[in-house]
């Protein structure tokens, strides 16, 4: 009985340890370059990485006709910084034009959960005789 005892209290305070929750991290563009949406998850309490990372680009039809839209997941996700001030990603794909999009925004706030900032999108058949696109983006997180 005594070592019953011991076990739910050792696994009353070895359990929450384990237990963590997860996050949503969005980022939406819609201008006149490109449609983006990004969702992926995160870990509350830690600092380890994104995860289950999808993604849809859709460029201007008129800028680049043809490409259509482009879903990508959790392997174009090449690069990632996310802390409470910084959220920073870089997406690489070849499907079948070279393209690459860099996201980086800032939360100057405490509490608030949104982050702006600016992104550049590197578009052309191949990455030689690509054009870079950049205009602003909106985040959140949580």
């Amino acid at each position: 009985m005594a070592a019953r005892g011991l076990l739910v209290a050792l696994a009353l305070i070895v359990l929450p340890s384990l237990a963590m929750a997860t996050g949503n991290a969005d980022c939406e563009i819609d201008d006149e370059n490109l449609k983006f949406t990004f969702e992926a998850l995160y870990s509350y309490g830690s600092d380890g990485p994104l995860f289950q990372a999808r993604a849809a680009i859709e460029p201007n039809a008129r800028l680049f006709p043809g490409i259509g839209t482009i879903e990508l997941d959790q392997s174009a996700l090449k690069q990632q910084w996310f802390n409470k001030h910084d959220f920073a990603i870089g997406l690489y794909a070849m499907s079948p034009h070279f393209i690459r999009l860099i996201i980086e925004a800032r939360n100057p706030s405490e509490t608030d959960i949104g982050y702006e900032g600016r992104y550049a999108l590197t578009i052309g058949a191949d990455g030689n005789d690509a054009k870079v696109y950049r205009g602003a983006v909106s985040c959140s997180a949580g």
